[in-house]
């Protein structure tokens, strides 16, 4: 597996930016693939902007896929948060967040992305093949997948992953080799 891991990584900002992450916004053609985030902390207390784990914009023509967040926190508490994306109008794929811990604007916040409309031509995109373990927090527009969308997720239980059944439904369809399980790594998660 070609990829990079980032590790270790504590971020504490205090700015005027609207888009924070890894990234702060990928756009156009932009792509990110196979990486990888783990016990990252990010901390700040800017105005109200898109804070994610990988990037806190996804533009349209953009694309994440084959990247995870584990092991990580985001207290962004003015912030629209996923662990993934903040924003996303671009493409998200194969992508999944472990054991986040987020803090978020009026808890609008997402395990994969924060904030993901498909009601207004400017503002789509997708969310393919995705999972996380992210929780509800108990805020009206949190969510597992995405915080707030015009697009419904159903959750999963821990039992269904332990089978093996996610990682079957998560590879279907795909001609290459995506997703697996092994039930000794990972906490069982594909």
């Amino acid at each position: 597996r070609n990829g990079y891991t980032i590790k270790n990584i504590n971020v504490s900002e205090s700015s005027d930016r609207v888009t924070n992450g890894l990234f702060g916004i990928i756009s156009g053609n932009g792509k990110v693939v196979m990486t990888a985030l783990e016990n990252f902390t990010y901390n700040s207390d800017n105005f109200v902007g898109y804070t994610g784990g990988i990037a806190g914009c996804l533009l349209p023509g953009a694309t994440i896929e084959n990247c995870y967040v584990i092991n990580s926190t985001i207290n962004a508490p003015d912030d629209i948060v996923g662990g993934i994306v903040g924003l996303n109008m671009g493409n998200i794929a194969n992508c999944y967040t472990l054991n986040i811990d987020i803090t978020a604007l009026q808890n609008l916040s997402g395990g994969i992305c924060g904030d993901w409309s498909t009601t207004e031509s400017t503002l789509s995109g997708m969310v393919k093949n995705c999972y996380t373990d992210h929780t509800l927090i108990g805020g009206a527009n949190d969510s597992g997948i995405t915080g707030t969308t015009e697009n419904s997720s159903a959750a999963i239980t821990t039992e269904a992953f332990a089978k093996g059944e996610i990682a079957f439904r998560l590879q279907k369809g795909n001609t290459t080799q995506v997703w697996g399980q092994d039930n000794n790594r990972n906490g069982a998660y594909p």
